[in-house]
């Protein structure tokens, strides 16, 4: 049995996958809401004691920067280490970036399950740019390497917002009274609603807004 983990610090997508033949075929699947939790090994026990398997494999996509196999998520207290995990599980465990693992699964989507933002015609060995919006904004490249698109991490959600208009400008003005750095990813993120909200109309607030546990973006 392969289990795959989606790990953001919004919430933990886990799911268990049975190999027959050369399709994958999904068994069980389970949502936890990360910050519930102080740290995946905790999400992952909870998932397997459930309905116990063998596992074969293991691999998670998480938000951060993935050095040896080890990553301290960006927006979440939490560091994985997959040699820990490769322990408990007693099988082999590989980390990856989200947006990487995100990047090794777009082949799989079907032509139905794709919409198109402007028609043109597809070259199949150009690059590729993955976009992620999420609790932080996540970005990544699909290079052609002569046989298939090969995705590597960016963490580009990090660079310096770059505005180009004088609204742009603006709103980085107002940022910067906050922030001593404001990324891209302060703005085009859960994160950003409020404070696009607060800049373009600051007189309108909703309840939730003064309420620190509630998220503000489903209202706004």
């Amino acid at each position: 049995m392969i289990l795959a983990g989606d790990v953001g610090a919004t919430k933990c997508n886990l799911a268990l996958f049975a190999l027959q033949g050369d399709k994958l075929r999904r068994v069980r699947q389970q949502r936890f809401p990360s910050r519930n939790y102080h740290g995946l090994e905790a999400v992952v026990r909870e998932f397997l004691s459930v309905a116990p398997a063998p596992i074969t494999a293991a691999a998670f996509g998480i938000a951060g920067p993935v050095f040896h196999n080890r990553v301290q998520a960006t927006n979440l207290p939490w560091m994985v280490d997959g040699d820990a995990l490769r322990d408990e599980l007693k099988a082999p465990v590989v980390v990856l970036n989200d947006l990487e693992a995100a990047g090794w699964g777009l082949p799989q989507l079907a032509r139905e399950q794709l919409f198109v933002l402007q028609p043109g015609t597809p070259l199949e060995t150009a690059n590729r740019a993955l976009l992620a919006p999420g609790t932080g904004l996540g970005e990544a490249i699909l290079f052609w390497d002569g046989r298939r698109h090969r995705p590597s991490a960016t963490e580009g959600g990090h660079a310096d917002f770059a505005p180009r208009t004088d609204t742009e400008i603006e709103l980085l003005r107002f940022l910067k009274q906050r922030f001593d750095c404001v990324s891209f990813e302060t703005v085009v993120s859960g994160g950003g609603f409020l404070l696009l909200h607060e800049f373009f109309d600051p007189g309108l607030r909703h309840p939730e807004f003064d309420h620190p546990e509630e998220d503000p973006a489903p209202a706004i």
